[in-house]
């Protein structure tokens, strides 16, 4: 089951992915989480000056709940 965690989101109003706020640096924790086979996108990509962010692109389109589950799941280790 999946724990609770002070990591924050908005459910969007549409589009094929979240940003979800780890309230930690991403950039490593996203390097990490490839290498668990779970992709994700760090803020740090998508930022002009190239600084680390706190926020995670989650992509959800084309996953199954379970594979959804799983891969947060890992997220949440990750952030332990």
């Amino acid at each position: 089951a999946l724990k609770k965690s002070s990591m924050e989101f908005q459910v969007p109003d549409g589009g094929m992915a979240l940003w979800l706020n780890t309230g930690k640096p991403t950039a490593r924790l996203a390097s990490l989480l490839e290498k668990d086979g779970v992709l994700v996108l760090p803020e740090k990509n998508l930022r002009l000056d190239g600084r680390d962010g706190t926020h995670l692109r989650l992509g959800f389109a084309n996953q199954r709940p379970s594979e959804l589950r799983d891969g947060l799941e890992l997220l949440l280790k990750r952030l332990e």
